[in-house]
């Protein structure tokens, strides 16, 4: 019994999530099919909020070019990528509810289709609009690095952001200098306990600790 309620208390901490290196997963966009609308729902059955959404800017496809690169599930799937072809109006925004959550990250596989040798994505974020008037002077201090003509991973780095933290509604806009295309996007946070279940289990860890000193005590007086 007291083994029993040790647990409940250590998953009511956790929040029943799962961890990896960077955090829990909230949100992916796997690009298994191909999608001309905006926005596109995050995946369902994987992450926290499969509701969260991306909204891309026009003259972007989805061809049959994907990687498998930054796919967290256990069978990954190399599908579709999500391509910009237009020589402006390069850019998505992430929208997601930062609520029980802190230290966001995204990170993505990324290339360069056409264009230069690099391209520069630079990250942006607010809490109360997509609008490039909400987003301004919000640009992330550190970015990632560089795509190039070869797939690789990079993430953006929010943790320093501490105004997202607990956020009713988070936009986080992307915006880049190449004809680029992206796949497997992730948004990964840290869950911040509900404070009903931090006193839960707070007292689930006190019982234990009681329970443990009365039957200290009682081997005590048997001697």
């Amino acid at each position: 019994m007291v083994r029993e309620i040790l647990w409940v208390s250590v998953g009511l901490l956790a929040g029943g999530t799962t961890f990896n290196s960077s955090g829990a997963l909230v949100s992916l966009w796997s690009f298994d099919s191909s999608s001309a609308t905006t926005p596109i729902t995050a995946d369902s059955g994987i992450g926290s909020q499969p509701g969260a959404t991306l909204a891309f800017a026009g003259n972007t496809r989805f061809d049959n070019a994907g990687t498998t690169l930054n796919d967290p599930r256990t069978s990954p799937s190399a599908t579709f990528r999500m391509e910009y072809q237009a020589s402006s109006g390069k850019e998505f925004i992430l929208q997601l509810t930062g609520a029980n959550l802190s230290g966001f990250q995204v990170s993505y596989a990324g290339e360069i289709v056409s264009g230069g040798t690099l391209s520069t994505v630079t990250w942006s974020w607010s809490t109360t609009t997509a609008a490039d008037t909400g987003l301004a002077g919000h640009t992330l201090t550190t970015q990632p690095g560089d795509l190039t003509t070869s797939w690789a991973v990079q993430t953006a780095d929010f943790r320093g952001v501490t105004q997202l933290d607990g956020a009713t509604t988070i936009f986080l806009k992307a915006t880049f200098s190449d004809k680029d295309a992206f796949d497997n996007i992730q948004i990964t946070a840290t869950p911040v306990p509900e404070p009903v279940n931090v006193a839960l289990a707070l007292f689930g860890v006190g019982f234990v600790a009681w329970k443990g000193l009365r039957r200290r005590a009682a081997e005590e007086d048997r001697r």
